[in-house]
């Protein structure tokens, strides 16, 4: 598929969105990036327009509200078509569920499955209307084949990005819109420490550009799911080969050794 002409990308501040933004931008592609941090998103924008002499959009947006996608989609299609959708915010603290507000928990609902599919609506359909090969490329995690403790409400809410994904896929196949659902492992940013872990010891990280560049590269070509890393394509099996009961111990067990509730004291 021919390289987007003008991309929508969701969590584009920093982390594997902004990788997103300067991959596509050094491809030429106009953006127009979405996050709730201001400062930090106009700064990030101004530079990949003077780098890339390309049009850069901003749009400060905390996505977890009901109205976001109506919003997002109202400023982002204001001037002009877009042929690119990246839905890559989410969130997806590691806590335990009876200890988490239900104000968090309604939180990661809304944001990685609520938003995530209104936009994915919203957006196909303008797509669909305009008729030009476009590509929407929703990030879920290899979260969503393995239930973790802790993860009680994010790893069942990477399940559903998933599969609606495959679904979506599906239906639109043969149409002029290309679905693909990124599923990255343990990635280099800030997610770790936004989302209540800390690490313990040496924990092998891929770094968020080599993230990006394999979910781009695998929805240009049409894949409907691209997990990155030799690593974390094993992990997504695991849990075939073995009983649920015993994949929910063995994850809760790897992810204690891997981390700490960054808030408590383990």
């Amino acid at each position: 598929m021919k390289i987007p002409s003008r991309a929508v990308i969701t969590g584009a501040s920093g982390g594997i969105g902004a990788d997103f933004a300067r991959i596509l931008a050094a491809k030429k592609t106009n953006l127009f990036l979405v996050a709730r941090r201001k400062d930090q998103l106009e700064a990030f924008a101004a530079t990949l327009k003077a780098i890339h002499g390309i049009e850069v959009e901003t749009l400060s947006l905390d996505l977890s509200l009901p109205d976001a996608s109506e919003i997002l989609f109202r400023e982002a299609t204001k001037n002009g078509d877009v042929d690119m959708l990246i839905n890559n915010a989410g969130i997806g603290p590691w806590k335990k569920f009876t200890e988490s507000p239900i104000e968090d928990v309604k939180k990661i609902m809304q944001l990685n499955m609520v938003t995530l599919t209104t936009s994915t609506h919203l957006f196909a359909r303008h797509m669909l209307a305009h008729k030009k090969k476009s590509i929407i490329l929703n990030v879920a995690s290899v979260a969503a084949f393995q239930p973790a403790p802790r993860f009680t409400v994010y790893a069942p809410s990477k399940t559903y990005v998933k599969i609606f994904s495959e679904i979506l896929s599906e239906e639109l196949k043969g149409t002029s819109v290309s679905i693909s659902c990124l599923c990255p492992g343990g990635t280099a940013t800030d997610f770790l420490k936004n989302n209540n872990q800390a690490l313990k010891g040496f924990n092998p990280l891929m770094s968020s550009e080599k993230v990006a560049k394999i979910g781009l590269e695998g929805a240009l070509k049409g894949k409907t799911v691209i997990i990155p890393g030799l690593m974390n394509k094993i992990f997504s099996l695991f849990p075939r080969l073995i009983p649920s009961g015993w994949n929910v111990k063995i994850a809760g067990w790897g992810m204690n050794l891997a981390v700490s509730e960054a808030d408590k004291k383990n």
